[in-house]
């Protein structure tokens, strides 16, 4: 009877080892799969990538490797900004100078009878 136990057990440690080493396989081919799965990914993504570098991204591109190189091409938007910012405070200034002038012209012309009829300033 004894013996029959001690082989039973025997018999079932040997399945579990069995079934252990199948999930280690089934886990193994797996794993395999998936490097390389990501594998051909990863070509898949950087020839494509070329692909649309080439083709779609090109102006940006350019425009990162000249225009923004450095604080320089920064520096190059703010100037500009600030230059438009200038004009528009000089147009400004313009225009309030203009109103000024328009309502002493009316002030002027409002003492000398402007806004009267020639009869009544007689």
């Amino acid at each position: 009877m004894r013996q029959f136990f001690v082989s039973q057990h025997a018999a079932d440690l040997t399945e579990k080892d069995a079934e252990i080493e199948k999930q280690e396989d089934a886990k193994k081919r797996a794993q395999e799969k998936l490097r390389a799965e990501r594998k051909n990914n990863e070509i898949f993504v950087a020839q494509n990538f070329k692909a649309i570098r080439d083709e779609h991204l090109q102006h940006f591109y350019q425009m990162l490797t000249t225009e923004m190189k450095g604080r320089g091409g920064v520096l190059w938007h703010l100037d500009v900004l600030q230059e438009e910012i200038e004009k528009l405070e000089k147009r400004n200034e313009d225009r309030s100078k203009r109103k000024k002038e328009n309502s002493s012209d009316e002030v002027s012309e409002h003492h000398m009878g402007g806004d009267q009829p020639l009869s009544s300033q007689i």
